[in-house]
């Protein structure tokens, strides 16, 4: 079989910068399941996936622009600490906070009396390289096409921080 739209495929992958920094990788797990076509994974990933045969290994570098996108210096909010919503706790760096849009932003600095929020990917900017491999190639079920994701047992396979 070959990897094409509607197809469920299993895959191994993991993903580094351009300086070979490990940035995530599930191959002491459970191989990650996506639906073809399903935008279940990164678009450019998945397009550049297609065509791929079972057992078959690709390597796939992603500019920013295909992946998480370009670094925008616009999405860093500074907000006064008596603003910070009280029920999200003290704010403390490292912190991520849900906003009202459904994203999320991460507390990146604390400055005298200002909370500093970046809403950018903790990827954005990073042109990543995925070393990719093919495991298993089945046609997707009528219920998986109408979900647009697989439904099979699927256990929490990807590493901290998935970029998938």
């Amino acid at each position: 079989m070959v990897v094409t739209k509607n197809n469920i495929i299993s895959i191994y992958y993991s993903v580094t910068d351009m300086d070979g920094n490990k940035i995530d990788s599930n191959k002491e797990f459970e191989p990650l399941q996506y639906l073809q076509g399903g935008e279940n994974i990164l678009p450019s990933l998945e397009t550049a996936l297609e065509g791929a045969v079972l057992n078959e290994e690709r390597e796939v570098t992603l500019e920013p622009y295909q992946g998480y996108g370009d670094y925008n210096d616009q999405l860093i909010v500074s907000v006064n600490k008596e603003n910070f919503p009280a029920h999200l706790g003290h704010p403390e760096q490292g912190m991520i906070v849900d906003i009202d849009e459904g994203g999320e932003m991460i507390v990146i600095a604390l400055k005298d009396n200002k909370v500093i929020l970046d809403g950018n990917h903790p990827l954005a900017g990073k042109t990543l390289h995925f070393s990719v491999k093919v495991v298993s190639i089945r046609e997707a079920t009528t219920d998986e096409l109408q979900q647009k994701h697989p439904l099979s047992q699927q256990r929490e396979i990807c590493g901290p921080g998935c970029c998938c």
